[in-house]
């Protein structure tokens, strides 16, 4: 019976500890990958927010569409645009590009993504063979740009190799507690109760003619 209760006890307490660093992990992967996302998303909302201005007070006819096609960039899109891509594009085809990504855009392709709203969201890019994973927002631009969306983006390819390292980094923290934590609460346990055993085998050899015995209990606690 001593034995089964020490087995209940260890596993109850073992998977309390497992559950507990898990939520733990899982609060820690959602809060690390939402800081990091919202400082991309917000850079990315500077960008657009800037482009569209621009491109709402001036107009799209302002863009060389010629020299655009044919590999120029637009001083427009460039001076803002580091790290990131950019797409102009309308129903009839792509109005300016710039970035290595974006130049390779067809406008079949973008216009999937002119069904979105301006909120961030993480995809695929479907414009190379690479299909590299990307951070976009899609601005719907208005004025004397009416009609015609921008497209930012930018990869995260090492972002999401970060996040698989972190989500790595904290399965291993909890499997590893676990364990340890399941040595310490079988050990604890079987201490506790090993008092209680040597009471239960002294009553168990206890006869009528040895009612005058004591129990002696080592290493035992005051409630003994």
């Amino acid at each position: 019976m001593t034995t089964k209760a020490a087995t209940r006890l260890s596993l109850t307490g073992i998977l309390v500890t497992f559950f507990v660093l898990g939520a733990f992990a899982l609060t820690a992967r959602i809060a690390i990958r939402t800081i990091m996302l919202r400082d991309l998303d917000d850079e990315l909302e500077t960008l657009s927010v800037a482009i569209a201005s621009d491109l709402e007070t001036r107009g799209t006819s302002a863009l060389a569409h010629e020299t655009l096609r044919a590999g120029v960039e637009a001083s427009t899109l460039v001076f803002k645009l580091e790290h990131h891509s950019a797409v102009v594009f309308n129903e009839q085809g792509v109005v300016a590009a710039t970035g290595d990504l974006a130049r390779r855009a067809t406008h079949p392709a973008l216009l999937t993504f002119a069904r979105h709203d301006e909120r961030p969201f993480s995809a695929r890019e479907p414009f190379t063979g690479q299909h590299r994973f990307c951070r976009f927002r899609v601005a719907h631009l208005g004025q004397n740009a009416e009609g015609t969306t921008l497209l930012v983006f930018r990869p995260i390819d090492a972002l999401e190799r970060t996040f698989r390292t972190i989500n790595l980094a904290l399965a291993l923290l909890v499997l590893g507690t676990s364990a340890a934590s399941a040595l310490i609460i079988t050990a604890a346990v079987r201490r506790a109760l090993r008092p209680v055993e040597e009471i239960t085998d002294f009553t168990q050899k206890l006869t009528a003619r040895d009612l005058d015995r004591r129990v002696t209990v080592r290493a035992a606690g005051q409630e003994f």
